[in-house]
């Protein structure tokens, strides 16, 4: 159970945890409907803590200004030519946005560089 927009009290069904928003006004204010979600093609693999609590988001929050993660990881996100995207999201060998900038040239800099890290978004997570 979580608050709807309007103060009601919404039941959380298996079909309609971390869905797609069908319009703003559908989100609980607490956005409760948008956590722990897995196994779902619209689970976003990124785990971080949500109030002291691990927490599987759902994509339909990351760069979207909520905040919800308590270290800020669901904002890490990038402005490219055609959309904004998660950093975990980049160079990870998927199209997401839609002309493609996130898998562009600058990936082949990216590979090429002695920088290592930890990739927290990861299909391999879920």
């Amino acid at each position: 159970r979580s608050l709807g927009s309007r103060g009601d009290i919404r039941i959380l069904h298996p079909a309609t945890k971390c869905a797609p928003p069908m319009e703003f006004d559908l989100l609980c204010d607490d956005y409760k409907d948008q956590m722990n979600c897995t196994g779902s093609s619209t689970a976003s693999p990124l785990l971080c803590n949500v109030q002291g609590y691990p927490t599987k988001l759902s994509k339909y929050v990351l760069c979207k200004g909520l905040g919800l993660c308590d270290d800020g990881l669901d904002e890490a996100c990038v402005e490219t030519k055609d959309c904004t995207i998660h950093k975990h999201k980049l160079c990870d060998g998927v199209k997401d946005c839609p002309r493609g900038f996130d898998e562009g040239i600058f990936c082949q800099s990216m590979a090429e560089s002695d920088i290592t890290c930890e990739r927290k978004l990861s299909e391999d997570n879920l």
